[in-house]
C-alpha cells in the first residue's frame, strides 16, 4: 500500500507540474442545480415478526408522506485550450433527508487525463453502470426502511458501494476526502481510481478525530432476564481504493453500447473493544464471560465489493443491467458463521415515446440468506426544459432469517407509490 501511496503521489505531482506554468486567459463561472419533490403511499404487510409493529413514513401518518431535497453548485473554471483546464467545484444543500449530491472538489484536465482533490463521489459511483441507469424512477428504497425496522435482519433493498452510500458521516453532505484520477476516452475505453487514506476524514473535525460507523450488532443473552439484546460494533475504512474501466460505442444503426466494471476495497478498522469501558459497564454487566470474550476478539473481513454492468439502446428501447458482489465485507465468521455473502442484480428496460417516458426494473438481492425482491413500474415526462415530472409503482417482498433466532422467518409483501417532480438547471 505504501509503494501504491509513492507512486500515485508522485502521479498527482507530475500533473500538477504539467499545468503550473499555464496562464490562465478567462475565468468561467457555471451555475447548476437541481431540486426533487416527492410523496409517497406505502402500503406494508404487519411482518409475521414483530406483528406488531410495521415500517411507517411519518410519526402521526403511518402510509403517507413527503420527501424534498435541491442542491445548488458553482463551478468557476479556466479553459488554456481545448484540452487544458482547471477549476473547482462548490456545492451546498438544503434537504429534508440527504441526498448525497453535493460535492466539492478541485480538478485539472489536461491531455493525460483528468485529477480530481476533494470530496467527490469514487470512480465506483461515477463509473459504474446500474440496472436501474436508464429507469425513469427508483425511489422506492427512501421508505422502506427495512434493517432500521428490524436492526438483526439484514436487507439489501438498493444498490449500494461502501466507499460512498454506505461508509459516512450520518446527516452529512460530503465524502470521505480523496483524490481520483480519470484517463482520457481512448477508442471509447476510460479507466479511473481513486484513493481514500482513512475514510473517517469527511472534514467534520478535527484531522485527529477517529470517527467510526455502527453498522453490525453483536447479539447476546442478557444473564438477568435471558433476553436478546444488541451491541453495537464501530468500523471504518482504511486506505480505501476504488476503481474501474469502461467501454461505450455507438453503431450506424441506432445501437449505443455501454459496458463498465468497477470495484472498491479497503481495509477494516475496529473501534479497540480491549476494555470493559469500550462496551460500556452496564452492557458488560449483563454480558455472560464467554459473551464479552467473543465480542472482544471477532475479526471482520476486509472491503472487497465489486459491479459489473451494461446498458444496451436501440432507437426508442434501451435495457441495462447489473450484477454485484460484496462477498464476505465487513461480516465476521466468529459472529456470522459462513452464511455471510451479499449479492444483488438489477434488470431494467425502458422505451421513450417523443417527451414520455416508461420502464420497468427488477431488483432481486441476497445478503446473509436473506433475500428481498422488488419489481418498479415507473414513467415520466419532459414538461419543459428541465422540468420532469414522474411517478413510479413498486411492489416488493422479503424473506429473511432472524439473526438472534434463525429458527423464525421474516416474509412480508408490502407497496410503494410515489409521484413528484424533478427540476435541474
Amino acid at each position: 500500500m505504501i509503494k501504491f501511496i509513492k507512486i500515485f503521489t508522485t502521479f498527482c505531482v507530475l500533473q500538477c507540474l504539467f499545468l503550473s506554468n499555464i496562464i490562465a486567459n478567462e475565468i468561467k463561472i457555471k451555475v447548476g442545480g437541481s431540486f426533487n419533490f416527492r410523496g409517497a403511499i406505502t402500503d406494508p404487510d404487519k411482518t409475521k415478526y414483530e406483528k406488531d409493529t410495521e415500517i411507517i413514513v411519518t410519526n402521526h401518518n403511518e402510509h403517507f408522506g413527503f420527501l424534498s431535497d435541491g442542491n445548488i453548485f458553482i463551478d468557476v473554471s479556466s479553459e488554456i485550450t481545448e484540452e487544458i483546464s482547471y477549476g473547482a467545484k462548490m456545492s451546498v444543500m438544503a434537504t429534508t433527508r440527504n441526498n448525497r449530491k453535493a460535492p466539492s472538489f478541485l480538478y485539472f484536465t489536461s491531455q493525460i487525463g483528468k485529477m480530481e482533490f476533494g470530496s467527490n463521489e469514487t470512480a465506483f459511483k461515477t463509473m459504474g453502470i446500474s440496472g436501474y441507469s436508464n429507469s425513469c424512477s427508483a425511489s422506492f428504497s427512501e421508505w422502506i426502511q427495512l434493517n432500521t425496522h428490524k436492526p438483526d435482519i439484514k436487507y439489501v433493498n438498493s444498490p449500494i458501494n461502501f466507499l460512498d452510500s454506505q461508509m459516512r458521516t450520518k446527516d452529512q453532505t460530503e465524502y470521505a476526502r480523496k483524490i481520483t484520477f480519470y484517463t482520457p476516452e481512448l477508442f471509447g475505453l476510460q479507466a479511473g481510481i481513486t484513493y481514500i487514506p482513512d475514510l473517517s476524514n469527511t472534514g467534520y473535525g478535527l484531522p485527529g478525530d477517529k470517527t467510526y460507523y455502527e453498522i453490525i450488532h453483536y447479539f447476546y443473552k442478557d444473564k438477568n432476564d435471558s433476553s436478546v439484546k444488541k451491541v453495537p460494533y464501530y468500523l471504518s475504512v482504511k486506505d480505501g481504493i476504488s476503481g474501474g474501466i469502461s467501454y461505450k460505442k455507438k453503431f450506424d444503426n441506432d445501437i449505443e453500447v455501454k459496458l463498465a466494471a468497477v470495484l472498491e476495497k479497503g481495509n477494516i478498522k475496529i473501534k479497540k473493544r480491549d476494555k470493559i469501558n469500550d462496551i460500556g459497564k452496564n452492557i458488560a454487566n449483563s454480558m455472560s464471560d464467554e459473551d464479552i470474550k467473543k465480542y472482544q476478539g471477532a475479526k471482520f473481513t476486509d472491503l472487497m465489493n465489486y459491479m459489473v454492468g451494461g446498458e444496451v439502446k436501440f432507437k426508442d428501447f434501451s435495457f441495462a443491467l447489473s450484477y454485484t458482489n460484496a462477498g464476505d465485507s465487513f461480516t465476521s465468521n466468529d459472529l456470522d458463521g459462513t452464511n455471510n455473502k451479499s449479492d444483488w442484480f438489477i434488470f431494467g428496460g425502458k422505451y421513450n415515446l417523443n417527451d414520455l417516458g416508461t420502464s420497468i426494473s427488477y431488483f432481486t438481492s441476497d445478503s446473509k440468506k436473506n433475500k428481498f425482491n422488488a419489481i418498479t413500474f415507473a414513467l415520466d415526462y419532459k414538461l419543459s426544459q428541465g422540468l420532469t415530472p414522474y411517478a413510479e409503482f413498486t411492489k416488493y417482498n422479503t424473506d429473511g432469517i432472524v439473526q438472534t433466532d434463525p429458527t423464525t422467518k421474516d416474509t412480508q409483501n408490502g407497496s410503494v407509490f410515489i409521484i413528484g417532480a424533478k427540476l435541474a438547471f
